[in-house]
């Protein structure tokens, strides 16, 4: 069976602390691959399906540049979004939400203090999770 979004909130009784902000009517996408993903040159590797963890970093210098990530992923029919908020962003822009919405691309928030325990105790993750992450993290640079 494949990780789908939903199944990321509700399996193991949501350890991401997930919640659905957008894209609602998507929200049983399926995944197939997952990036993180903290500026536009990723992109050229999306072919559809993937999941997108941002912590928005980006955004303190260009106010934009979350509306312009959204605008790509759902040109190029990512599976959805996960935001980071806390951080570099505390929430997400209500042009954002909209336009999530509008183009069918769910976007979740995790919060902040979930990042260190994501990578402190992967057991949490759904095993096909956990091997989608460990293999792109151990890729070597430039090669998805």
């Amino acid at each position: 069976m494949p990780t789908t979004l939903k199944s990321l909130c509700t399996d193991n009784h949501n350890p991401f602390k997930l919640t659905l902000q957008a894209g609602a009517n998507s929200f049983r996408n399926a995944i197939s691959w997952c990036y993180v993903f903290e500026d536009e040159y990723l992109v050229r590797y999306l072919h559809g399906s993937e999941l997108v963890v941002t912590t928005c970093v980006q955004q303190q210098n260009d106010p934009g540049w979350l509306m312009h990530i959204v605008e790509l992923l759902a040109d190029h029919k990512a599976a959805g979004i996960i935001v980071n908020t806390g951080d570099y962003i505390e929430e997400v822009p209500q042009d954002v939400l909209d336009y999530c919405d509008e183009k069918e691309l769910p976007l979740l928030t995790m919060p902040w203090e979930i990042t260190s325990r994501i990578w402190s105790a992967p057991s949490v993750l759904p095993s096909s999770m956990r091997h989608m992450i460990v293999s792109f993290m151990t890729m070597p640079c430039g090669m998805p």
